[in-house]
């Protein structure tokens, strides 16, 4: 997992996080931190400001130590949503593809928590900004697998538990498919035969769709003050060689939001 968290081919990504945190911040919590890869990052856009890293894996942590870039910041092992932080103690809480874990392994009062949690820790005016990964939807798609991926889509299929993932075979060596099952296949085939399969088996890449989880920053009591889509789908077709045939463009793979603490 250290590895598949490195910045190599995730720098736009952090990139673009670090763009919306506001300049003037004094305190950034980093939330599900990983090995840290947004760190240098929002060190390098706000330099004075004092982050801390959590997460609920020591070993993630412990890299996150060893390759630690700022001497200003803080690194935390805690259970998350149980933060131990005072009311009011950050200016901004970022979460880099983490939400959709307390989603899919604590389900959706926990997220409804975190989020309430967050709330709390926020300064007046604190912002949350939060990438992870959308629902692209349920229409209906063609794809076309390189060979060495067909026995793959089979295996995810039988193997992905939260929920059942169904294609239909079709001529010229075409399957038909729902976009979010194809989605959830094509972002976790790096996983299938690796230490991570169970994990990844056990979670979606597709959790909500864009406008459930605005809601839910909304009803939680923040302002939307950025709403996007991120990550052209587009990449992994190439990575993998897949075509696709659809109605409309394919859905970028992530959702990049920010909300404001309303008092």
């Amino acid at each position: 997992m250290a590895r598949v968290l490195s910045p190599k081919g995730r720098r736009a990504r952090l990139e673009a996080v670090a763009q919306l945190v506001k300049p003037g911040a004094s305190t950034i919590l980093d939330l599900g931190s990983g090995i840290g890869a947004v760190v240098p990052f929002l060190a390098q856009r706000v330099p004075n400001a004092e982050i801390v890293a959590v997460d609920q894996s020591a070993y993630l942590i412990s890299k996150q130590k060893n390759q630690r870039v700022t001497t200003r910041s803080t690194l935390v092992l805690s259970h998350i949503p149980e933060l131990p932080f005072r009311p009011e103690s950050f200016d901004v809480v970022v979460a880099i593809q983490f939400l959709h874990e307390i989603f899919c392994f604590l389900g959706p009062d926990a997220l409804s928590s975190t989020f309430e949690r967050i709330f709390s820790l926020l300064s007046d005016n604190g912002s949350i900004v939060v990438l992870d990964h959308q629902n692209p939807g349920s229409a209906q798609i063609k794809v076309k697998l390189p060979e060495k991926l067909q026995p793959k889509l089979q295996y995810f299929a039988e193997h992905f538990q939260p929920r059942t993932i169904t294609f239909e075979e079709l001529s010229g060596g075409w399957q038909g498919m729902s976009m979010r099952d194809f989605y959830d296949f094509i972002t976790k085939i790096f996983a299938l035969g690796t230490p991570l399969e169970d994990e990844e088996m056990n979670e979606e890449h597709t959790p909500f769709l864009r406008t459930e989880f605005v809601q839910l920053l909304e009803k939680t009591g923040f302002r939307i003050t950025y709403d996007a889509d991120f990550t052209p789908i587009e990449l992994h077709l190439k990575r993998f060689k897949v075509k696709v045939k659809a109605d409309s463009p394919l859905p970028k793979r992530h959702l990049l939001v920010r909300g404001e603490k309303v008092c």
